[in-house]
């Protein structure tokens, strides 16, 4: 009985390691946007939602609706710790991963009103690294700051 209770508990670790590995993401999958080539920036905050980090992809969910994140350089991922390195436009730091409640700052743009040329070039923002093309949402939020949904004033 022992034997059998230590060979499932071997089976579970196993395969929950293995299903770990296969979420894993290795390649960033971050959009950035460069804050020294903004001239100006239109501050609002999202609204309190959940981080959602994917292949390719950093969207916050809020309700039914999700926002493809651009985040300002520095900011980047980490693969091994799998998360991201966020730093604002003042320079704070903070360390963010799939599934915090988060409340953003920066400006929203309905992807809906955007071109095709707008989405690749970035004609509305200075990208770094643009959107992922596969990335779908409602709107994109371009960051500069990020609060937790537990430290924001309700």
């Amino acid at each position: 009985m022992r034997f059998l209770l230590l060979a499932c508990a071997f089976i579970v670790a196993v395969l929950g390691a293995a299903c770990a590995e296969e979420n894993k993401i290795e390649e960033s999958p971050l959009s950035t946007w460069d804050p020294s080539e903004s001239e100006f920036f239109f501050q609002s905050a999202s609204g309190e939602g959940t981080l959602e980090i994917a292949s390719g992809c950093v969207r916050l969910i809020q309700e039914a609706e999700s926002t493809l994140l651009v985040w300002p350089e520095p900011t980047s991922w980490n693969a091994s710790s799998q998360l991201i390195e966020f730093v604002d436009v003042r320079g704070e730091r903070m360390e963010l991963r799939d599934g915090d409640k988060i409340v953003a700052g920066g400006s929203g743009y309905p992807l809906v009103e955007l071109t095709e040329e707008d989405k690749a070039t970035g004609k509305f923002t200075s990208f770094v690294v643009p959107p992922d093309p596969s990335c779908k949402a409602d709107e994109l939020f371009v960051l500069n700051s990020i609060s937790m949904a537990e430290d924001w004033p309700k």
